[in-house]
């Protein structure tokens, strides 16, 4: 029976941006306003020189604020934030000249801390972190130029490692290990280029083979063996991921 390799990739950075910067034309100078049918204030904002300047906020219809950017010169700058409607922040971000730069957050309607990531000139740059409702580390991935450069480790909620491998200009690179609960090897393998190539070997949560194989372009291509109770079970060849 072939075993298919678990992926624990899903690192992604959240940043809601004001969906205001997006909808809003120029207009005389002064300031706007905009309401909602049961006359409600839904969106203020102001214009100088037919540009976006100066703080602007979003309501829900509850009143509530609901989003609050700062514009200069017609792009984001500063802190921006948005709200759950609750009143508890959901996410913040610094922005320079309209690009993101620095710190973003994003959190659980609890208040506590989901993902915090690093941005340099509107690109991901450094450790970005995944947090369970917990507090504890569920992912952590290095990121250069916007792009995975660098360690990614997965962690179960008990803080054991679940995962840990490598990125090369945004693909996997190099040894990958997953990890039972108990800290016992699960599977390892390697990645080149994206591809899952070389040695491949599973085990249980004893330490004893289960499988072994090879890959070559994310297919098991070679000899194999299965194993049961540390005994081979079944051996043979793939070729294209097909067995011969």
């Amino acid at each position: 029976m072939k075993k298919r390799m678990v992926m624990l990739f899903g690192i992604a950075a959240v940043l809601i941006i004001g969906s205001f910067a997006t909808t809003v034309q120029a207009k005389e100078d002064g300031v706007e306003k905009e309401f909602y049918p049961s006359g409600n204030l839904k969106k203020e904002w102001t214009y100088m020189g037919g540009k976006l300047e100066g703080p602007v906020k979003i309501y829900y219809p509850s009143g509530k604020v609901k989003e609050e950017w700062i514009f200069l010169n017609g792009n984001l700058q500063g802190p921006g934030k948005v709200y759950y409607e609750s009143g508890k922040l959901l996410t913040e971000a610094v922005f320079k000249d309209g690009k993101s730069e620095g710190l973003s957050k994003e959190y659980y309607p609890s208040g506590i801390l989901k993902q915090e990531w690093n941005f340099k000139n509107n690109k991901l740059d450094g450790v970005g972190r995944v947090y369970y409702e917990s507090g504890q580390l569920k992912q952590e991935k290095t990121y250069k130029d916007g792009k995975g450069e660098g360690p990614y480790k997965a962690y179960f909620e008990s803080g054991v490692l679940q995962h840990e491998m490598t990125f090369k200009d945004d693909k996997a690179d190099g040894p990958y290990k997953l990890y039972y609960e108990s800290s016992k090897l699960m599977q390892e393998g390697i990645y080149v280029a994206g591809n899952l190539n070389g040695p491949y070997k599973t085990y249980d949560e004893k330490g004893r083979l289960l499988e072994e194989a090879s890959f070559k372009n994310n297919k098991k291509d070679g000899p194999y063996k299965m194993y049961e109770n540390g005994k081979v079970k079944e051996q043979g060849v793939y070729r294209d991921d097909k067995i011969w």
